[in-house]
């Protein structure tokens, strides 16, 4: 029963995302141009290979709360996903990546000027959806964009060096990441006026996103069953937590790093060769720990809602996100 209430849901969403991303009959002068966003925008938005853990998320919080879901409802799933979506169209530019969910990327298929873009009319798709709920929502995603961008430029500033700290690897992962998942539990608690909740499902995002961004640094390591691929953090020159572990635990290994991002880029072998120094050096397993760590402070968090469906959604979810 749970997983048809979950599939319905979906279908809602996928069927909202289509909606607000259908193509416009070319009768006028400049439907073209307007169709070509949007489809860059579905290249991305509508893909087999999309989790739609944000709206997944927001419904598991959901169920946390109140079982019955309001129509309405998909709504703030969708915003949340058009706003994670406008920040890969745009890390993507930024990384000049050519593949993102097992295809070309959209700024490798339509150029970067269409998928910047592209992000921005999502942004405005998002916030549009927003429109019919209690302003504190709305404002409260502005705020997380804010924090999403800043920890982009974080990143970018970080990348190629090789001082990068652990509490600076967490700015950068609470920015990018934990946000936007904050967002998501904050707005379900507003929907449902329930603002003590919104508080301790804000704190939860915090925790879930540590969790998702570490989860995603491992994968550099080991795949993700061919949507990611290995090593694309060393040759984006970005140092992962493990990689900060790895350098900071052994000056030989950092000064290869050292080099190699001196030198502005990483070609496939180099980076094979510097990925088997991290795994080699014993940060992998450090990583998992901290990983451990983190979830054992989400679940503090969540222990009020133990019973619950949500909660036993929710758990599934960590579980797949966190498999290496």
């Amino acid at each position: 029963m749970p997983a048809l209430l979950e599939q319905q849901f979906l279908l809602e969403t996928n069927g909202l995302i289509n909606e607000r991303l259908k193509l416009i009959p070319q009768k006028e002068v400049g439907i073209f141009a307007e169709n070509l966003l949007t489809l860059a925008c579905r290249h991305l938005c509508i893909s087999q290979n999309a989790k739609r853990i944000r709206p997944l998320l927001c419904l598991y919080y959901h169920w946390m709360l109140v079982l019955d879901v309001d129509p309405r409802f998909a709504s703030l799933g969708v915003a949340a996903e058009f706003i994670h979506t406008a920040s890969l169209l745009h890390d993507d530019i930024i990384d000049e990546a050519d593949r993102r969910r097992g295809k070309p990327s959209v700024n490798h298929a339509f150029g970067n000027a269409t998928a910047v873009l592209a992000g921005d009319f999502l942004l405005t798709e998002a916030f549009d959806l927003l429109r019919p709920f209690e302003r504190a929502i709305s404002e409260q995603a502005i705020l997380v964009i804010r924090e999403m961008t800043k920890a982009s430029i974080l990143e970018l500033d970080m990348r190629g060096k090789t001082d990068v700290t652990i509490e600076g690897w967490r700015t950068i992962a609470q920015g990018k990441t934990g946000a936007l998942f904050s967002w998501c539990g904050f707005a379900v608690g507003h929907f449902l006026k329930d603002s003590e909740a919104a508080d301790r499902l804000w704190r939860l995002g915090h925790h879930i996103g540590f969790i998702f961004q570490l989860a995603d640094d491992l994968k550099d390591f080991h795949g993700d069953n061919d949507l990611k691929d290995i090593c694309r953090d060393i040759r984006n020159l970005e140092s992962s937590l493990p990689i900060i572990l790895a350098i900071n635990q052994n000056y030989q290994i950092k000064d290869k790093f050292v080099e190699a991002f001196a030198s502005g880029f990483i070609d496939e072998n180099q980076a094979l060769i510097l990925r088997d120094l991290v795994m080699r050096s014993g940060a992998l397993t450090k990583a998992s720990q901290l990983l451990s760590e983190e979830l054992m402070r989400a679940l503090d968090i969540l222990a009020i809602f133990d019973k619950t469906l949500g909660k036993h959604r929710l758990d599934r979810l960590i579980d797949e996100l966190t498999a290496i």
